[in-house]
């Protein structure tokens, strides 16, 4: 049987304040920072900076809106291949060959492709 580490149910939480740089007692999570790739981090707070700074615990805060990106199926220059969504991607003239280039978001990722300004 799992017990959570709740504040009131004679769990302490002990950890590192953001906000007064110090350990503290029941510090509770206000800030994720999620990266696409690598570790993210946290930031908590102790009771005395939530209160002083009105800070909104994370868990009470509305999920962030994030449009998805549109669908642009293709064909994939690097996969030679049909991807559901491929953007174009930016090359010089002499690497290029003259070509428009597609590649799907794995070979972006993978090859450290860059997207192409939609407005050229």
């Amino acid at each position: 049987m799992s017990t959570t580490a709740e504040p009131g149910n004679g769990l302490r939480i002990i950890g590192w304040c953001a906000w007064c740089q110090n350990a503290a007692d029941n510090v509770r999570i206000i800030q994720v920072d999620e990266q696409g790739s690598g570790a993210g981090g946290v930031r908590s707070a102790c009771r005395p900076c939530i209160d002083k700074h009105g800070l909104t615990l994370f868990a009470e805060q509305p999920p962030a809106a994030t449009p998805d990106p549109p669908m642009r199926p293709g064909y994939c220059s690097w996969h030679n291949q049909s991807a559901d969504h491929v953007e174009r991607i930016q090359l010089s003239e002499a690497g290029s060959g003259g070509k428009v280039h597609y590649a799907c978001v794995h070979c972006i990722r993978v090859w450290k492709l860059t997207p192409a300004d939609e407005d050229q």
